[in-house]
């Protein structure tokens, strides 16, 4: 009878074991994160495929399932009759695909490209939470998001109703920044903030001029005042509020005008305007007239006509004065109306000279005064 029974055992165990090896399951032992695949057996009795759970999203089709991979790792596909396990295989999945890809520090009002590699037909793309941006275009699998609101937002990759991936970003304040303080004639920068793009404007207008540049623009300003710099952004309008003060330049059309000491020649002017050198005026007229309260101009002993009263000084007398006037209609030593059309009038060297005639007209006053005295006795 034991004899009988074991028998009966060991062919139970054959058949079973034969009937399993039956069995096969068919399909693609290495996937990637999003990757779509199917999965099929083969046998001659009623089962149903498994996988692991939380690893995959899958549906049942005829003899078998269809697979979107979500999780990467080393992962079972495995075939059951009622509760019990008679086959199964190993699948590799591999990360990398189904991750979202774009800025994680983008600027608010900026449009900002997000992107995943994967299943393209399946994928979704979405911003948590949904009102801190726009989405302004949106393909297979990319999206361009213009963020109005700052601070940490996620972009998330949504397979029907599971998320596959998140991408954390941090939306950064939008802008510009530079001086609240500047003066005439200063050029002050303005740059961009967080990578902000846009039109930058100065308020009003005719109180500066902008000159753009790589980082923003940088104002040369015109006018004393309360103004602003004004950014025309993609998403609002930033603004710079500038107090400009009196120092350096003012422009009023045609006019400059300047508040402050300017040296030429010299980096330490002591007076409105310092000139180390010459200077020429290329007009006396009314169209080219100098205005000012004073003019100091540096000279030496020497050049300073005093030796007039010098015992030893040759003066001319009046007849010969007389004789060189009514030859040449003008003063020895002074340049002729002609000379002076022609070469200008360098005016040091034309007011020493006027004093010297000065001087020497002082000479011949006191002589005839002396002549005058004589003649009375």
């Amino acid at each position: 009878m034991k004899k009988s029974m074991t028998t009966f055992l060991l062919f139970f165990i054959f058949t079973i074991s034969h009937s399993y090896a039956q069995y096969e399951i068919q399909g693609a032992i290495n996937a990637s994160i999003g990757e779509e695949h199917e999965y099929k057996y083969l046998g001659f009795a009623p089962a149903k495929l498994y996988i692991d759970p939380g690893v995959a999203t899958f549906t049942r089709i005829t003899s078998g399932i269809k697979v979107i991979w979500t999780k990467e790792g080393k992962h079972k596909v495995a075939l059951r009759i009622g509760s019990m396990e008679v086959y199964n295989i190993s699948v590799t999945v591999a990360g990398g695909l189904n991750k979202i890809y774009g800025p994680t520090t983008p600027t608010l009002g900026v449009a900002s490209d997000y992107a995943y590699v994967g299943n393209t037909s399946s994928g979704t793309i979405k911003i948590n939470p949904a009102n801190s941006g726009l989405i302004v275009e949106r393909n297979k699998s990319s999206i361009k998001i213009l963020w109005n609101k700052t601070g940490p937002k996620t972009v998330e990759l949504w397979y029907g109703t599971m998320k596959i991936h998140s991408l954390l970003v941090n939306v950064l304040e939008a802008g510009i920044y530079g001086s609240t303080q500047s003066k005439i004639g200063k050029e002050t920068e303005y740059r961009y903030k967080n990578g902000t793009v846009g039109i930058i404007k100065v308020n009003p207008e005719s109180a500066g001029i902008v000159t753009k540049t790589s980082t923003g623009a940088k104002v040369f300003w015109k006018s004393v005042g309360k103004h602003k710099v004004e950014l025309l952004g993609f998403y609002d309008t930033y603004t710079v509020p500038v107090n400009v003060t009196h120092g350096i330049w003012e422009y009023n059309k045609d006019k400059v005008s300047y508040y402050g000491k300017v040296g030429i020649g010299t980096t330490n002017p002591d007076a409105e305007l310092t000139v180390k050198g010459k200077i020429h005026s290329t007009s006396l007229d009314i169209d080219g007239m100098t205005h000012c309260e004073e003019i100091l101009v540096d000279t030496n002993v020497a050049s300073v006509p005093d030796y007039v009263f010098e015992q030893d000084y040759k003066l001319l007398s009046l007849e010969e004065i007389k004789a060189y006037i009514k030859t040449n209609k003008h003063l020895p030593e002074v340049p002729s109306a002609k000379e002076m059309a022609k070469s200008g009038i360098k005016i040091k060297e034309m007011n020493l000279l006027l004093l010297k005639k000065i001087e020497e007209l002082t000479l011949y006053v006191i002589k005839l005064q002396e002549d005058i005295k004589e003649l009375k006795k």
